[in-house]
């Protein structure tokens, strides 16, 4: 923090994918509740950590047992991006625009039946494609937060999806 401060590093720049899918392993192992030092070495060697480059990243907040699944979404991912290589210009990956109308449409349902919510997101998260889609780290939070509901749909969730998260595509 002082004594190379003044050389102004940054976190290597990998290939997105690779960052995208050491994160997508080491979120398995927060849902397992197994995101801990005690499964570090495991963790590092099966997620890939180096190859993607955050294993500098990830490192103190294992450390601190921090990384638990209910912080994953606002507190370990979105801020990797956002903070850590924010100067990467990695970006929400831009899928097939379809796709994501036809998820966003699936889950509208789950909605409208009032089950969008954390007993049906396993049943949402595969019946409606959101990994496919790309869309399954911006609306877990919501539902998480217990906020996917109908009558916030349009301003809420929908609009800002394409208005934010998607914006660059």
């Amino acid at each position: 923090d002082t004594y190379l401060k003044h050389c102004n590093y940054e976190a290597p720049c990998m290939d997105g994918q690779n960052v995208t899918d050491a994160m997508d392993c080491v979120a398995v192992y927060a849902q397992d509740g197994e995101c801990d030092w005690d499964h570090w070495s495991e963790m590092y060697e099966n997620c890939s950590l180096l190859e993607a480059g955050i294993e500098y990243y990830l490192l103190p907040i294992v450390e601190a047992d921090e990384c638990k699944w209910e912080r994953w979404s606002d507190d370990i991912y979105a801020p990797l991006f956002d903070t850590y290589l924010k100067h990467c210009n990695y970006e929400a990956p831009c899928m097939d625009g379809q796709n994501v109308t036809d998820a966003m449409d699936c889950v509208a349902v789950y909605a409208q039946d009032g089950e969008c919510d954390w007993d049906h997101w396993s049943e949402m998260y595969e019946n409606c494609s959101l990994l496919e889609a790309g869309i399954e780290y911006y609306l877990l939070p919501i539902v998480e937060a217990d906020e996917c509901k109908w009558e916030r749909w349009s301003d809420d969730i929908y609009a800002p999806l394409f208005d934010t998260y998607l914006k660059h595509c």
